[in-house]
């Protein structure tokens, strides 16, 4: 497990690397981490781990965000080749224990409103664009690149996340004209702050906790699910790869955010063209708006 395995990254290192890729939020979990043990590279970190979680979770820390912190740890150990780290006796479930917020129609109407009518920038309107349209994480719009973009084909690649199926989508029109010419390199952490920044612009209401581009994600598959889109279209749709459990997963929120502000959820052939997903763009509850 020692950071030797990775010669010659050190742990320093490592961690410019692993920020690049995934943000400072993460980087700043993991190196937290690694400041608390006396000698990274000795022996097995299993117990020493758990016990920094119970700290964490002593200190009053939510036990989603401990979960977090056991999660962004792990995913580090994991990208330099090393046996990452249990947390023996930990359990959490998401399902039962997380905030899942989503946004409900009129907020997101709300939104692109405003993209529409230049209250946002170029930049926001296109992030906004892919968000609403394909569910898009702040992870996959920092992918975007300008090959990605085939705008004689009408089609766009999406470049998962979270080992997600990558493939092409159709490009509606009502889309393509919000979508920029050029594609900055980004990452993921300056795409949500973006959704802070739009959200600051346009809302009046003050933002939930954990309420980001994941809550328009969310809010998309149960639109799609209200619209009466099969679950096999709407698991296709949103680049899942593992059958079933997440689609159902996201399609109950336990939070939903609106204009008054949050309230508790109800629970209840070519793959770059239109008939590929016809069920979806069929029904897609937000496309019209972009018209």
């Amino acid at each position: 497990m020692a950071i030797q395995e990775v010669d010659p990254l050190k742990y320093g290192d490592a961690l410019q690397v692993y920020e690049a890729d995934a943000g400072p939020k993460f980087a700043s979990i993991v190196r937290r981490y690694l400041t608390s043990l006396d000698d990274p590279d000795a022996g097995n970190h299993d117990q020493t781990f758990t016990h920094y979680l119970g700290r964490l979770e002593k200190a009053e820390m939510a036990r989603g965000t401990v979960d977090l912190h056991r999660r962004a740890i792990r995913a580090f150990y994991r990208k330099f080749g090393m046996a990452p780290p249990a947390a023996r006796g930990w359990e959490f479930d998401s399902e039962a224990e997380s905030r899942r917020p989503a946004l409900d129609a009129q907020l997101v109407a709300d939104l692109i409103a405003a993209a529409k009518d230049g209250t946002l920038t170029a930049r926001q309107t296109c992030i906004l664009a892919l968000t609403t349209i394909y569910g898009m994480r702040a992870e996959e719009v920092s992918r975007v690149q300008e090959r990605d973009l085939d705008r004689v084909g009408c089609r766009i690649f999406v470049r998962t996340a979270k080992k997600g199926v990558r493939r092409w989508f159709w490009l509606p029109e009502e889309v393509q004209r919000w979508l920029q010419r050029e594609w900055p390199e980004t990452n993921a952490n300056r795409v949500e702050k973006a959704f802070v920044s739009i959200w600051g612009q346009v809302l009046e209401i003050p933002r939930p906790p954990r309420t980001g581009w994941h809550a328009i994600r969310r809010g998309l598959v149960v639109a799609l699910k209200d619209a009466g889109v099969p679950e096999e279209d709407r698991e296709r749709f949103m680049r899942w790869k593992v059958k079933g459990g997440m689609v159902q997963l996201y399609s109950r929120p336990n939070v939903l955010v609106g204009a008054q502000g949050e309230a508790p959820a109800r629970t209840e052939g070519d793959e770059g063209s239109r008939a590929y997903d016809e069920a979806i763009w069929q029904n897609h509850p937000w496309l019209y708006l972009w018209r």
